[in-house]
């Protein structure tokens, strides 16, 4: 029997060519033209022959998964929108960000450092330009169309933020200065869906405002992948991919309009064919996208007291099995209704807990207790500085075991 996986933790966010070396601030220049440009010159097919060498510029969109220098991406950008020049409107132009740096080949008026060089900036290590000031007849500001300046100060708050290194700075998935790469996301790939049966994503500790584009990065990345191999050996169709989504209702909200339900409504809709199944678990059905719950076969339905709650569960069943909605209150710890394809016909059953040993770190404390040294509530505590100064280091270095 195939077997189905769950997945580990790695993050993979690069997707698009490394290739804008060519491109001009001039005036006129769109967004809209800037992908046709960056196709010009595929570094990662010059640099990586034997990973990139089917690939041509014909072959390139949006969506074709191909690593990137993020820092490389961001000084172009930087410098094409906070530069001054030397001179005004269609005459300003920057050279190519690469070992074979000119300062011949570009307008752009840099600040003299102290040791006398210009301060032109570096991919490794991470450095940006400063510029001149603004002045008459003499400095001019960009003439560039495009207008990136808010994004781009976004990006550098969030690339100088540690908390983000884990995206965007991928150790080993990212080109270096001159576009060799150490791993390509097959390697990654491998990770996740080969070498384990099961594999777990933790994104607990992922900074809220990026979370749900995070684990829409990461579903769309096993999702793409299942949908191109659907006839290879290792795709979804002879070994069939489950993905557990646990405490769906965080990201996969009826009102969320995120990354992550926009994928996950496609995985739910169309993933079936392609090999790809998805578990929704949730303490709140009724705080899921009904579009995705309506794709779901089989309901599991352990204790629930929330009438709203309730109601999602009594729309899978029939009027005359309106019975067991009932009882949904009463269940005991670990009892559940078991109602949809994976059963003959609805039945209460009763969950069996995993081994002490390999239980997740979910119980319910221990408030109170008659026997020594249980139940947090009747117990001595060690009312000290150090204890409430460990408190707040583990809390600064985000670990939970110091």
């Amino acid at each position: 029997m195939p077997k189905s996986k769950k997945v580990s933790v790695r993050v993979y966010t690069n997707g698009e060519p490394d290739t804008l070396k060519g491109v001009s601030p001039v005036r006129g220049q769109t967004r809209g033209n800037l992908p046709q440009k960056c196709g010009k010159a595929p570094r990662c097919r010059a640099y990586n022959p034997e990973l990139f060498s089917y690939l041509n510029k014909d072959n390139i969109s949006v969506d074709t998964p191909i690593p990137f220098s993020i820092r490389r991406l961001f000084l172009y950008l930087y410098r094409s929108m906070f530069a001054t020049h030397i001179c005004t409107g269609t005459g300003q132009k920057i050279c190519a960000i690469d070992k074979d740096f000119s300062e011949a080949e570009t307008t752009e008026a840099f600040i003299t450092g102290e040791d006398g060089h210009k301060m032109t900036g570096t991919i490794e290590p991470f450095r940006l330009p400063k510029y001149q000031e603004q002045q008459h007849s003499k400095v001019y500001l960009s003439a560039a169309a495009m207008n990136l300046r808010r994004q781009l100060i976004a990006l550098q708050a969030k690339m100088a933020d540690p908390r983000f290194e884990f995206a965007l700075s991928p150790k080993n998935f990212i080109p270096d200065a001159n576009g060799n790469i150490k791993n390509d996301i097959h390697s990654l790939l491998k990770l996740w869906m080969g070498e384990k049966t099961l594999s777990v994503f933790d994104v607990s500790g992922v900074p809220s405002g990026i979370l749900h584009d995070i684990i829409g990065i990461l579903l769309r990345v096993m999702y793409d992948s299942m949908f191109w191999s659907r006839n290879l050996e290792q795709g979804g169709r002879k070994r069939p991919l489950l993905i557990v989504m646990e405490e769906a209702h965080n990201y996969l909200g009826s009102d969320n309009y995120s990354r992550a339900s926009k994928v996950v409504r496609r995985l739910v809709k169309e993933g079936r064919k392609y090999g790809i199944s998805a578990m929704i678990v949730s303490q709140r059905p009724s705080e899921i996208d009904p579009t995705i719950l309506s794709q779901c076969g089989t309901t599991i339905a352990l204790r629930l007291t929330n009438s709203n709650d309730r109601g999602i569960i009594a729309n899978t069943v029939s009027d005359n099995l309106s019975n067991l909605v009932n009882m949904l209150p009463i269940l005991k710890t670990g009892e559940s209704i078991i109602v949809g394809e994976a059963v003959r016909m609805p039945m209460r059953a009763i969950i069996t807990f995993p081994d002490k040993n390999n239980r997740p770190d979910s119980h319910d404390p221990i408030v109170a207790s008659d026997e020594e040294g249980q139940g947090g509530w009747n117990n001595t505590l060690d009312i000290t500085d150090d204890k409430y100064r460990d408190i707040v280091k583990a809390w600064r270095l985000q670990q939970i075991n110091l």
